[in-house]
């Protein structure tokens, strides 16, 4: 169940916050159910939710004795509210213009199903705007510069491909750049690879991730933490940076090589 993050609890609970509009941020939910208890009884029950927020329709039950009674309560009444809403002609909620789609909290259950970890993040466009692409580096720009050098022949993620973009071909002299880029023998390869992804207009992030090695037996599968692969991917944005970084990891831990 996707929980409500920080922002999205501060725009509920703002003084004033107007009842139609949460109604709708609610009815946009994710139906689900959260365990009761009663003090007195130490009876436990279950109360249906949408986005984690306990809900109830008029006079109908919301406290069942099931989780599955109560998910299905949940999901009549999203369908009802849905109905009532759609009848009303309401503009949509943007819930992205208002901060409160709760991105965090998705890439936090993503994460946890796809078994990835984010080690580095680069803002390439950042790091060149404040020199960090001058030598000597440090580990995290030193660790991407490493990963470049290796060309575009490398085993890697597909969304890299803009970060290669400088590169003549697979197999090609790295100096052999193409798309209208001059090339200039007196750069070393490091600096033919920035000033590369420069003129190619890559200036999003970068972000280096890991995975556990899994080994999947017949109906279940095991790994640790302490045995790791390690990729690069990247994205304009960190959405996009962080949307490929689960793909990356599902390719290794879902049965993949």
């Amino acid at each position: 169940m996707t929980e409500l993050t920080y922002a999205q609890r501060q725009w509920l609970e703002a003084e004033g916050r107007n009842l139609n509009e949460a109604f709708q941020f609610l009815t946009n939910g994710e139906p689900g159910f959260c365990p009761l208890i009663d003090t007195t009884t130490f009876k436990r029950s279950f109360a249906p939710t949408l986005r984690s927020m306990p809900v109830k329709d008029g006079d109908t039950p919301h406290r069942f004795d099931t989780e599955d009674e109560a998910l299905e309560r949940a999901k009549a009444i999203k369908e009802k509210w849905q109905a009532d809403l759609a009848k009303e002609h309401r503009e949509p909620l943007d819930e992205v213009a208002l901060g409160i789609d709760g991105r965090p909290a998705v890439q936090m259950e993503q994460a946890e199903d796809a078994l990835m970890r984010i080690g580095t993040v680069i803002h390439i466009g950042n790091a060149m705007a404040t020199d960090q692409f001058e030598a000597p580096y440090d580990d995290p720009i030193e660790d991407l510069i490493d990963f470049l050098e290796s060309g575009p022949g490398q085993k890697r993620h597909n969304s890299t491909d803009p970060l290669f973009a400088g590169w003549a071909g697979e197999n090609d002299d790295p100096f052999d750049i193409s798309g209208g880029i001059e090339s200039d023998q007196d750069l070393d390869l490091e600096e033919f690879l920035i000033e590369s992804i420069r003129d190619a207009g890559v200036f999003g992030v970068a972000m280096q991730v890991s995975c556990p090695v899994v080994t999947h037996g017949e109906r279940s599968r095991s790994y640790s933490w302490g045995h790791c692969r390690l990729g690069w991917v990247y994205g304009e944005t960190f959405d996009k940076a962080h949307d490929a970084a689960i793909d990356w990891a599902r390719q290794h831990t879902t049965g993949g090589s």
